[in-house]
C-alpha cells in the first residue's frame, strides 16, 4: 500500500514538472541584463527596502532604523524615547494592579469590585480622577525639563 501511495505521488510530481516545463518549451531563452540600481539612501537594517530615518543613526541602544511611520521625522526622538519607557513602566504597574484586585488587595478609597469591573466603578466613583491630576501634574513639572529650562 505505501509502496503504491509513493509511486503514485511521485508520477503526480513528475507530471507537474513536464507539464510545467513544456507550456515554456517555444519561448526563446532571454538572459537579461542586470541594469544599475538607482542611488538611494542608506537602508534600514529592521526593514532592508526601505531607506533609514536620519534621526535613527544607530546612536541609541537597539536603534536599528525601525520607523516605517517616519515618527522620527515629526518628533523629538529623545522625547518619544522617554514616553516609551513610561509607557512601559505604566502598564507593568497596571498588570501588578490587575492580578492584586484578583488576589484581594484593594487600594483605599478604591471600589471592591472585579479587576474587569474596576475602571469602570474607580471612574464612576471618582479615584481615577485623582490618579488623572496627579499624573498631569507630573508631566506638568517634567515638561519645562525636556525642552532644557530648568525645572520650577
Amino acid at each position: 500500500f505505501f509502496l503504491r501511495l509513493i509511486l503514485l505521488r511521485a508520477a503526480d510530481m513528475l507530471s507537474l514538472t513536464v507539464n510545467s516545463l513544456s507550456l515554456n518549451a517555444g519561448l526563446p531563452a532571454v538572459r537579461a541584463g542586470r541594469s544599475p540600481a538607482p542611488a538611494m539612501g542608506v537602508k534600514s537594517q529592521a526593514l532592508p527596502f526601505m531607506d533609514a530615518p536620519a534621526p535613527l543613526d544607530g546612536s541609541m541602544a537597539g536603534d536599528k532604523g525601525f520607523d516605517p511611520l517616519n515618527l522620527s521625522g515629526s518628533f523629538d526622538i529623545k522625547w518619544m524615547r522617554e514616553a516609551e519607557l513610561k509607557h512601559g513602566r505604566v502598564c507593568m504597574l497596571a498588570w501588578v494592579g490587575y492580578v492584586a484586585v484578583d488576589n484581594g488587595f484593594y487600594v483605599p478609597f478604591a471600589p471592591h469590585v472585579s479587576s474587569l469591573a474596576a475602571h469602570d466603578a474607580a471612574v464612576k466613583a471618582g479615584p481615577m480622577l485623582g490618579l488623572l491630576l496627579a499624573v498631569g501634574a507630573i508631566e506638568a513639572l517634567a515638561a519645562p525639563h525636556r525642552r532644557g529650562l530648568p525645572p520650577p
